[in-house]
């Protein structure tokens, strides 16, 4: 018999999966034994993965400094199940919704110790994209 999960996800047409963070770690650090500067100085584009769902997004926003990368993008359309439905960015308490009819991107370019607690971390992604107008 078929996986369940899959046939049920195609019954219900919820057909949103999403790579785990740990085999996103693993595949990376594989490149990154064969050369540590990978990704040093590189654009990583990600088309119609929606950052407020996406683990190659978080993955790569978290190890931005730690890569050397040069830009970070990650677009999206709102007409997307997730979009409009999702409650936050990084999983928290705070709400975020989408209610406009069009695509949209992040383009990251940088990333710093946004709440200054001397550590780079998903929360200073966070909130350094709670201030940008999407």
């Amino acid at each position: 018999m078929a996986n369940k999960n899959l046939t049920e996800a195609k019954r219900a047409k919820k057909d949103e999966f999403y790579t785990r963070w740990e085999e996103i770690e693993k595949e990376v650090n594989a490149y990154l034994e064969y050369n540590k500067n990978m990704f040093r100085d590189k654009t990583i584009l990600l088309p119609a993965d929606d950052p407020f769902e996406s683990n190659f997004f978080k993955f790569f926003a978290v190890h931005f400094n730690d890569f050397g990368l040069k830009r970070l993008i990650a677009t999206s359309y709102d007409s997307s199940p997730v979009v409009n439905t999702q409650l936050s960015l990084f999983d928290d308490e705070n709400q975020v919704t989408n209610t406009s009819s069009k695509a949209y991107k992040i383009d990251l370019t940088h990333v710093v110790d946004f709440n200054h607690d001397g550590r780079f971390n998903i929360e200073d992604v966070e909130k350094m994209l709670n201030q940008v107008k999407m």
